[in-house]
């Protein structure tokens, strides 16, 4: 967790991907990736990334990730998205 904390402080795109690496179940990965989002240090992290106004992707069950962390009211409260959030249909 805080090699991830250290590494994010220099990155531009947070991303996380899905893939089935859980099976093919409602939420598989999704439910790691959430609670690895719940650490109280990358939490912070995160925000410190959105504050900074970089860019965060989520595919698949990344996407769901951010949903179910609440990470995407922070954008919507942050005045991140003037002039847009875009969610792609797949």
């Amino acid at each position: 967790m805080e090699e991830f904390v250290e590494k994010l402080k220099g990155a531009h795109i947070l991303m996380f991907v899905g893939g089935f690496s859980s099976g093919d179940e409602p939420d598989g990965s999704a439910k790691f990736i959430v609670n690895f989002l719940r650490n109280e240090k990358v939490k912070e992290a995160v925000h410190s990334h959105l504050k900074k106004k970089r860019l965060i992707l989520g595919i698949c069950n990344g996407f769901q990730a951010l949903l179910k962390s609440g990470f995407t009211s922070l954008w919507r409260d942050s005045g991140f998205n003037r002039g847009g959030f875009n969610v792609v249909p797949q």
